[in-house]
């Protein structure tokens, strides 16, 4: 897995930079088609013990940023970063590290709680819960930082959304998205999906790694 742009990769397999990005935009679709089979909703319930929480996954948005459109809409514009944008939804597994979910992209403006609502919350079961940060509320489904109990519940809530934070990182270290994106935004919505589709299969096969967690939260 590199995370160079097209020139530094381009000098690595011996070849001009535009060679290099002609032959992996052919590649990129491929592995982007691949996210229905290796990013599931169902992997959430692997391991997830429901006798200690009814809580299985950490959900947050990240926004990559964009060159503003013409004619301008103010509703790509994010106002937390203060640039236009192309916002995400990912979450992923309490129990057992997984990215689970994906949808985008979004409008910069658009709120995490709306695509929440609009999206992922009809797929939850009845009973289920899901982590999120504090601009979350509204829905009891919702378990955001207000919601601890104990100290010890605040620390394993911090824990687990800081290993979502983790998730981001790994997918900004690729140069294509710590860049402003000048493509078209359904090439952005391939990349995206394609680096999470990678980042799961490095998680499956031990590439990538994330750290082990003790979550026991109640919400009974």
């Amino acid at each position: 897995m590199r995370y160079s742009g097209d020139e530094a990769c381009g000098q690595i397999v011996g070849c001009h930079s535009n060679t290099f990005r002609k032959w992996a935009w052919k590649f990129i679709p491929l592995v982007f088609d691949l996210h229905h089979q290796v990013i599931r909703l169902d992997n959430r319930l692997n391991g997830w013990n429901k006798t200690e929480s009814n809580t299985n996954m950490v959900m947050d948005a990240t926004t990559f940023g964009v060159n503003d459109s013409y004619p301008f809409d103010s509703k790509m514009w994010d106002v937390k970063r203060s640039k236009a944008g192309l916002k995400y939804l990912v979450a992923h597994a309490i129990s057992n590290g997984n990215i689970v979910y994906w949808s985008g992209w979004h409008k910069g403006s658009k709120s995490d709680i709306k695509m929440f609502k609009e999206e992922l919350m009809g797929l939850m079961g009845e009973d289920e819960c899901i982590e999120a940060d504090a601009g979350c509320s509204g829905k009891f489904c919702i378990k955001n930082p207000n919601t601890a109990k104990t100290r010890r519940a605040k620390q394993q809530k911090g824990i687990v959304r800081a290993r979502q934070e983790t998730i981001f990182c790994k997918m900004k270290k690729f140069k294509c998205l710590r860049d402003t994106w000048i493509h078209s935004y359904e090439k952005h919505r391939q990349a995206v999906g394609a680096i999470l589709v990678s980042l799961q299969l490095g998680l499956e096969l031990g590439t990538v790694s994330l750290w082990d967690v003790e979550y026991e939260v109640e919400y009974f």
